[in-house]
């Protein structure tokens, strides 16, 4: 298979060869994603005290944000947190691509590692990776843009618009995709961009963000950041004890097809028992990653969908892949599975 990337003899960073844009600014890429992204969206303090957090990103590219993002998450994440990212990519780089693009920032190693362990596949379809040990989700739609907005039922607290440059990738921004955004956007959520391309500041203004111009980085003058109106969403009280609450939505999109326990990629259809709030995708799930924990669903399961708001009932005939992990429900009662997939399981209707 063909690299989609040039990379240059002066050990630069790699090159798109069909847009012929770069993938991260030539002046320091790390620094270039802690300057725009993460503080642009006013991170880490934009997720105090919350229990559950969603960032969506435009052009997952080398992953080098969301290596980043879990690094902050991991360090000044609330304890008790789970992050859900979103991340669209029309055409997702090969491991190797990715794996040396992230190699140049090694304080990066622990989140790199993790990324690149269950990197995306090229497939079209949503590539879930779940990483239990960053208390975090991601999903990948290789899509493209208005197609994966379009399929995605989540509402993002902050956004990360890092496609192409709109000279050479105009659909990435044009005014449908930048309506999707704000569709998908929860009250108050935070948005920025690399780019200050007068129709990314006016298509985002049309779409109803309040848009403001910020220093640049790396010799760019100016860049935008967004924010969409109201107020973030107050969560409840943090659980004190992290390890009371589990990511079970793996399993949740797992129904529809097969889960084997300690299994590390599944290929699964989402069609019969799909998430609430994960898509509307008719294509392909990939599953890559355990779940935090194999302590049992089957057994709520095994009474149907009772105690667990939007579970299909198609679900109670899939429990036979899930008997490694009975007894949790009686250990942590039925009240417990809410908490579990919060990141799949609010908001949005299924299809």
């Amino acid at each position: 298979m063909n690299s989609p990337v040039d990379w240059p003899d002066d050990g630069g960073p790699p090159r798109s060869r069909r847009f012929g844009d770069l993938y991260f600014s030539a002046s320091d890429g790390l620094a270039e994603s802690r300057a725009v992204f993460l503080a642009g969206c006013g991170l880490p303090k934009a997720w105090q005290g919350r229990r559950h957090f969603t960032v969506g990103e435009l052009g997952f590219g080398t992953g080098l944000n969301i290596a980043a993002l879990l690094d902050l998450w991991r360090r000044e994440g609330p304890a008790s947190g789970w992050l859900s990212i979103f991340s669209l990519e029309d055409e997702p780089l090969p491991l190797t691509d990715a794996g040396r693009a992230i190699a140049a920032w090694p304080e990066l190693a622990n989140a790199a590692e993790a990324l690149l362990a269950h990197w995306p596949g090229r497939a079209r379809g949503v590539h879930r990776l779940d990483l239990p040990a960053f208390r975090a989700t991601i999903d990948v739609a290789v899509f493209e843009a208005a197609e994966a907005l379009a399929g995605w039922t989540g509402a993002a607290d902050a956004w990360f618009l890092d496609g192409f440059a709109p000279r050479v990738n105009p659909q990435m921004w044009r005014p449908e995709v930048l309506a999707l955004v704000a569709e998908r956007s929860a009250p108050g959520a935070r948005l920025a961009t690399y780019s200050a391309a007068g129709e990314v500041r006016r298509g985002l203004a049309a779409a109803g963000f309040a848009v403001e111009r910020a220093p640049g980085f790396g010799g760019k003058r100016h860049r935008l950041e967004a924010r969409w109106p109201g107020q973030p969403p107050a969560d409840p009280p943090a659980d004190p004890d992290p390890e009371s609450t589990v990511s079970i939505g793996p399993l949740i999109v797992g129904l529809g097809g097969t889960v084997r326990p300690g299994s590390t990629s599944e290929r699964i259809s989402p069609d019969s028992a799909r998430p609430r709030s994960a898509s509307r995708y008719s294509s392909t799930y990939f599953m890559k990653g355990p779940p935090r924990s194999r302590r049992g669903l089957s057994a709520a399961l095994a009474a149907g969908d009772a105690g667990v708001p939007g579970l299909p009932a198609a679900a109670r005939g899939f429990r036979a892949g899930l008997e490694a992990i009975e007894g949790w429900l009686a250990a942590h009662g039925p009240a417990a599975i809410d908490r579990l997939g919060r990141g799949d399981l609010r908001g949005g209707q299924a299809p």
